[in-house]
């Protein structure tokens, strides 16, 4: 997902490791946040999705940096609930989260070795 945050443009893009990052600067796994209903309220949290979601394309930009894009993207009219929003949405595509139920399993148990 692309999204302009003060003058520049940057693709946002969760992957497995940019979760586990969610987990570090955040202190917390992401099925217990997700558990708990945890939603991206905080500006910590914010700032941890938007440093995660930015790593895969621009792996240099740390958490204070990414809180500078922040203070940027809301100088240039942007708002806290939308970026929010956008990434979410862009979690939402990775495909790596699925809702607590999880994918269905359409293959076949093994009972055993085959002979």
């Amino acid at each position: 997902m692309f999204i302009k945050l003060g003058e520049k443009g940057y693709n946002i893009e969760f992957t497995y490791n940019s979760i586990c990052l969610i987990e570090t600067l955040v202190g917390m796994g992401i099925g217990e946040m997700l558990l708990r209903g945890e939603r991206l309220q905080s500006l910590k949290m914010i700032r941890a999705f938007l440093t995660a979601g930015l790593y895969e394309h621009n792996p240099e930009i740390d958490e204070i940096e990414a809180g500078n894009l922040i203070q940027a993207y809301i100088k240039k009219g942007g708002t806290i609930d939308s970026l929010s929003n956008r990434l979410v949405e862009a979690m939402k595509s990775s495909g790596l989260l699925t809702d607590a139920k999880g994918p269905q399993n359409t293959e076949k148990k093994s009972h055993g070795p085959r002979q």
